[in-house]
């Protein structure tokens, strides 16, 4: 059994392919017909079978009845790492999504089995995942391998995968763009080939842009629309669940008149055995469609990939002349538009010569050589009869022309002389019989390049009689390795600290691991303290959670886990500020794990409460939504037209997204990404406009300003207000020339300082302030009721007595009186 791993694997959301290393061979396992993928379907037929693959792919979609949709599952890959389950109604079981997955993979395994019966699959694995997926998304992905049999599963992100395919023998320097446009998800990844070695420079990319979307597309803009000209259906929906199994052949359909437009200019959609319109009528219909038509389509989509890929460069700060061309992956890259787009917008080159449907799993197969399968996975033969155990050390992936092989054999005579000899087999290098002092020895040997190179080893004792060893043959193969793969988004903890624009205290998140670090990743903080007091034997809990993604706004990111503190598990009451240490782990089998440490009771707290994305409410997007849509008429005034354009078509997306909520719950999560997005969008853009929107403040505050002091100032005073106000003024044009916001932010600071003085230095503005504050604390709202009487007679007292310094005493006692309302929206357990 090889020491490295020799299966690689893409878990596809539409398409699944593997690739195996046969004799230091990589080869793609096909189908009979020579087909080289697997449709990633999954489902139960009538004598409660487990089908997967075109079958099952046909029983949902060509031929799907109703009882067909209930009973198979497509496209499972998009709730990776959700709670969703899926009811399958034939087998009377709901299962997960790493359960569907599992059973793709076991279908893989069957098919390598199935052509090469000597082949062992049942230990180890590469198993490749989107640049973009989550924490969670590829512990999902990992557990699915380990059930389905891989005892050892090591992850590799699919632009990585590509490129190694790709670049595997290339010698020269260059940088290439990996544009990988899937069935469910979408990957841009920029990487660097330079000495041998690959790395990834920066990645982008959208979870839930793929080609499902543009089949989606086809039938929401093309066929329905059709249908309703000549048939009478009413609530003819995707949310429907009377036309379910109708929509789920519509979109077969799509799928195939996009197939078939990526080689023709026009094609027909035959709609036939879907059904009876409302009337009885036999819906039959025949559609013809434009490529024209198909790339008015996908032209958002493609759109979406650009601006993403364009983001890659400007973070990473390359520019588009120092990149050699851009490699197509995945099945949607075939249609022209694609690359005619990228050429026209990025003006780079295009190599679309690699298969973009096999292309990832012969990668995972290629890297697969540099991981060594631990030894408790390994299922070693026994060694033969009298033969002396050898321990050999050595890369198995170099871009190396020579490389030092180390190792140790156990048992030899220690009064005798021995040595060992190392050759290729083909009889490239021959090396010198060398000593072995203690069992122990030193051997480089010449490599030759672009290819597999075996080397036999032989050991022999000081009268040239041969020794037996446990392992007489070992591998390299020569070729670029990968330096390391990034994560894919920042890694931060939720904290409360206070906003000193309210007073209030608010959640933030602060950064523990940067976005493209190498894994594997530990780093621990102190600083951090408990945001409240939490009592003994209280069934409370102090939250600490972990998010990832690159916004300072907790809803902005992805949740990855959640920790906390009980009060029932405390010795002793935990006051607030009580120290906490956060540890965070992040290994290379993409597994964050997490450690909080209490000093003061010595706990610590090492186990993840979650595993499972948190549930996405559909009411709790639709009122989110609803609330973002007056940020969105007012960033819509203050931005250029090209922002207003991507704003409106990222809304519109939601509103689309939602309106499909209960066809999918795929449409959910989708819509609920989206809403993030645009509220990232908006930040963005809000963030930019800053500096116009302190100016707009500044000139509205400035002019009411004047007017308030002339009409309110008191004569006493009204010299020195005026000579302050003048003062700001001169200092708000210095910082507006200048452009300087912090300066400008602090001056509308003054602004509002300098209205309060006026108005508080008004007996009527007071007067209306302290029957507010009366009104604030009515029905028992103040913390002291006696207390607040007391003040609140004196202040009418001082009101008829036209007392400010009074008035302004007692609104301040009363205020003091009202409850704190700081931690009203903290969610937090720790602050800083």
């Amino acid at each position: 059994m090889s020491d490295s791993i020799t299966i690689g694997i893409d878990l596809g959301t539409t398409n699944s392919s593997v690739a195996i290393n046969i004799n230091q061979t990589i080869v793609i396992v096909k189908k009979p017909g020579g087909v080289g993928y697997t449709p990633s379907v999954f489902g139960f037929d009538k004598s409660l079978n487990k089908i997967v693959g075109q079958k099952a792919y046909e029983y949902l979609h060509k031929y799907g009845s109703k009882n067909e949709t209930l009973n198979f599952k497509s496209e499972i890959k998009r709730l990776m790492g959700t709670p969703e389950e899926v009811f399958f109604e034939r087998a009377g079981m709901s299962m997960t999504p790493e359960d569907i997955s599992a059973e793709i993979l076991k279908s893989l395994k069957e098919d390598i089995l199935r052509k090469y019966p000597q082949f062992d699959t049942a230990t180890a694995a590469v198993i490749t995942i989107p640049a973009a997926f989550s924490v969670l998304q590829s512990e999902a992905t990992k557990k699915a391998g380990n059930l389905a049999g891989f005892k050892h599963v090591v992850l590799l992100q699919e632009p990585i995968a590509a490129a190694s395919s790709y670049g595997f023998q290339n010698s020269e320097n260059e940088n290439w763009l990996i544009y990988d446009l899937g069935g469910g998800t979408f990957d841009i990844a920029l990487i660097s080939c330079k000495d041998g070695i690959l790395s990834v420079l920066g990645h982008n990319g959208d979870n839930f842009l793929g080609g499902k979307n543009v089949d989606w597309d086809i039938v929401d803009t093309i066929i329905i629309p059709k249908i309703l000209e000549r048939y009478s259906l009413d609530e003819f929906t995707r949310k429907n669940p009377k036309f379910q199994n109708i929509f789920s052949n519509l979109k077969y359909s799509a799928e195939y008149a996009k197939i078939e437009l990526s080689q023709y200019e026009k094609t027909t959609i035959d709609i036939e055995n879907v059904g009876d319109d409302d009337t009885g009528k036999e819906i039959v219909l025949s559609i013809d469609i434009s490529r024209q038509e198909l790339e008015k389509i996908i032209k958002p989509t493609v759109d979406r990939t650009i601006d993403l890929t364009k983001s890659t460069l400007t973070e990473t700060g390359v520019k588009s002349t120092s990149i050699k061309k851009i490699i197509l992956v995945g099945g949607p890259t075939q249609m022209p538009y694609i690359k005619e787009r990228l050429e026209s917008d990025l003006q780079i080159s295009v190599d679309a010569s690699v298969d973009p449907l096999t292309v990832v799993a012969h990668g995972a197969c290629i890297f697969g050589i540099s991981k060594q399968i631990p030894a408790q996975y390994r299922d070693d033969k026994p060694k033969e009869q009298g033969a002396h155990n050898i321990v050999l050390n050595h890369p198995p992936l170099t871009s190396e022309t020579e490389e030092p092989i180390t190792g140790i054999i156990n048992g030899l005579d220690e009064h005798r002389q021995f040595y060992i000899q190392i050759q290729s087999e083909s009889a490239t290098f021959s090396g010198p019989k060398t000593k072995i002092n203690n069992g122990k020895f030193y051997y480089p040997v010449n490599i030759e390049p672009n290819r597999q190179n075996k080397f036999w080893v032989y050991v022999f004792d000081q009268s040239g009689d041969t020794i037996k060893i446990s392992k007489d043959s070992f591998t390299i193969t020569h070729g670029l390795s990968v330096s390391g793969a990034p994560i894919p988004h920042s890694i931060k903890v939720v904290a409360a600290i206070k906003d000193h624009s309210t007073k209030r205290l608010i959640d933030t998140c602060d950064t523990i691991l940067e976005k493209g670090s190498i894994l594997p990743l530990k780093k621990t903080l102190d600083g951090y303290v408990t945001s409240k007091v939490l009592k003994k034997g209280e069934d409370i809990t102090l939250d600490i959670k972990i998010v990832e993604g690159e916004s300072d706004i907790p809803d902005r990111n992805t949740f990855v886990c959640k920790l906390g503190i009980n009060g029932k598990n405390l010795p002793h009451d935990l006051p607030q500020g009580t120290p906490v240490e956060l540890t965070v782990q992040y290994n290379e089998s993409r597994e964050v794990i997490v450690t909080a440490y209490v000093p003061l009771i010595d706990m610590t707290l090492n186990a993840r409460k979650t595993q499972k994305d948190e549930k996405v409410d559909s009411d709790e997007i639709l009122r989110e939504f609803e609330a973002q849509k007056g940020r969105i008429t007012d960033t819509a005034q203050h931005c250029s037209e090209k922002e207003r354009d991507r704003i409106q078509g990222m809304a519109s997306q939601v509103e689309h997204g939602i309106s499909n909520f209960d066809a999918d719950e795929d449409e959910k999560r989708k819509s609920h990404k989206q809403l993030k997005d645009l509220k990232i969008m908006l930040d963005e853009i809000e963030e930019e406009k800053t500096m116009l929107k302190l100016i707009s403040e500044y000139n509205s505050k400035i002019n009411s300003l004047g007017e308030l002091i002339d009409k309110h100032a008191p004569p006493s005073q009204a010299q020195e207000i005026k000579s302050r106000f003048e003062s700001i003024k001169l200092d708000g044009q210095k910082a507006i020339n200048t452009e300087n916001k912090v300066l400008l932010a602090r001056i509308n600071d003054q602004i509002n300082n300098l209205e309060s003085t006026v108005l508080l230095s008004n007996l009527g503005f007071c007067t209306e302030q302290f029957k507010y504050l009366i009104d604030l604390g009515r029905d028992g709202n103040f913390t002291n009721e006696n207390e607040a009487q007391y003040h609140i007679a004196k202040g009418f007292t001082a009101i008829k007595e036209e007392n400010l310094d009074e008035l302004h005493n007692c609104m301040y006692n009363l205020k003091m009186l009202l409850p704190d309302s700081d931690n009203t929206d903290v969610h937090a357990g720790i602050t800083r």
